[in-house]
């Protein structure tokens, strides 16, 4: 034993005790084959890409139609219903399943514990199909291919698009901010028109008012003048009669 390295007694070893490589541990070959690097990184591996047969997925989902529907038809049967009755809930039942499973393509839904799932390999490949491409919108990792990462020409092709996408939405973006700022300074503009206008006309008003109540005010003060001088023309008249009648009596 050497530096905690060995054994602690050479009895029943068949060895000297000395501490010896291993002469069974072959270097290279198969090993370093194994640990190299693939070729071809976008080749699947196993079962990890193995794309669902739509086909047999077709075939499965009528299967299982079919066999409710024989279900219903063989319990209506028991119990005695006409076939004309039996031929019309059939094929309701039947559009009502078709409808069923069109609708549950279109929506995404991540299954639940009370979910019926079934284990034929193409379903599962179609649900972790489904997994996958939500859980990539998630991340938004958008069109991402397997072993992209370690290929420098790839990555590099990726960063100049990615690049390319930044510049033109950053161009977009400040395209639309100097839209947006020429439509508040036009808005403003028409704001600080229509303002200017209303004050105008508000000022117009006002001095319309104004001068119609300079002119009543005249008309008041020239009719005032008037009586007054109506008024003098009056005593002037009675006092020049008075003056006459006393002429007249003296006389």
């Amino acid at each position: 034993m050497y530096n905690g390295i060995g054994l602690l007694t050479a009895r029943g070893s068949g060895t000297s005790g000395y501490v010896q490589s291993n002469r069974f541990n072959l270097r290279g070959g198969s090993q370093s084959a194994a640990m190299s690097r693939p070729a071809d990184l976008s080749a699947p591996v196993g079962n990890a890409n193995k794309q669902p047969n739509q086909d047999i997925l077709e075939h499965a989902r009528k299967r299982d139609i079919e066999l409710k529907v024989a279900e219903l038809e063989d319990k209506l049967d028991e119990e005695g219903v006409d076939p004309d009755t039996i031929e019309e809930r059939t094929s309701a039942l039947r559009k009502q399943l078709q409808a069923a499973f069109d609708a549950s393509l279109h929506t995404a839904r991540p299954a639940t514990k009370s979910d019926k799932l079934s284990e034929e390999s193409h379903d599962v490949a179609q649900r972790k199909q489904k997994q996958m491409a939500m859980l990539q919108n998630a991340f938004g990792l958008g069109d991402v291919k397997e072993g992209e990462a370690f290929d420098p020409e790839a990555m590099e092709a990726r960063r100049v698009r990615e690049r390319a996408e930044r510049d033109e939405e950053r161009a977009k973006r400040e395209q639309e901010r100097k839209e947006k700022a020429e439509r508040r300074e036009k808005e403003e503009a028409e704001r600080r028109g229509r303002a200017e206008e209303d004050a105008k006309k508000v000022l117009d008003a006002r001095r319309e008012r104004q001068a119609r109540a300079d002119d009543a005010r005249r008309d008041a003060e020239r009719r005032e003048l008037e009586a007054r001088e109506a008024r003098l023309a009056e005593r002037e008249k009675q006092l020049a009669e008075r003056e006459g009648r006393d002429g007249g009596g003296g006389r």
